[in-house]
C-alpha cells in the first residue's frame, strides 16, 4: 500500500485509540496502517476496503459506548436521626414497662371487644373458650 492511495477512516487525538480500532480492523482482516499528521494519528486503509471498514469501526463505537453517568447520591435528611431516637426511646420504654409488670403477662386482650380476659383452667366454666363464644355476635349465652 502506498500512502497516498490510503482512505482514512479514523482520527484521534490519542494513539491508543487507533491502536484499538486497528485491532478490529486487523481481526476481520483489514489491512491498515497508523500514521501521525499534524499532532492527530489517522487509521488508513485501502480504498476498497473503506467502506467494510468504516462499518466495523461504527459496530466497534456503537458497542463501546461509555456507561451513562451515575444518578446523584440520595438526599440526606438533616434531622433524620430524631426518628430513630424516638424509636429507641419507644422500644426502652416497652422493655421498662413489661420488666416492671406494668402489663401482666395472665392478661389476654380479645381482638373484638378489646377486653381481657384472664387465662383460666380449660375445664372450669369461665374458660377461654367459654368466654370467646359469649363475645361473639349471635351467640345466645
Amino acid at each position: 500500500m502506498f500512502e497516498d492511495d490510503l482512505v482514512t477512516v479514523y482520527r484521534s487525538v490519542h494513539r491508543r485509540e487507533c491502536n484499538e480500532r486497528l485491532l478490529v480492523l486487523t481481526a476481520v482482516g483489514v489491512e491498515a496502517l497508523i500514521s501521525a499528521v499534524d499532532g492527530e494519528f489517522l487509521l488508513q486503509v485501502a480504498p476498497h476496503d473503506a467502506g467494510y471498514a468504516a462499518r466495523h469501526l461504527l459496530q466497534y463505537d456503537a458497542e463501546n459506548r461509555p456507561p451513562p453517568p451515575l444518578p446523584p447520591p440520595p438526599r440526606v435528611y438533616g434531622y433524620a436521626w430524631v426518628g430513630c431516637a424516638a424509636y429507641i426511646l419507644v422500644l426502652v420504654g416497652i422493655a421498662c414497662a413489661l420488666s416492671n409488670g406494668l402489663v401482666r403477662s395472665h392478661c389476654i386482650w380479645m381482638p373484638r371487644t378489646s377486653l381481657p380476659i384472664s387465662a383460666q383452667e380449660p375445664g372450669s366454666d369461665t374458660s377461654l373458650r367459654a368466654r370467646w363464644a359469649a363475645a361473639l355476635p349471635g351467640s345466645s349465652r
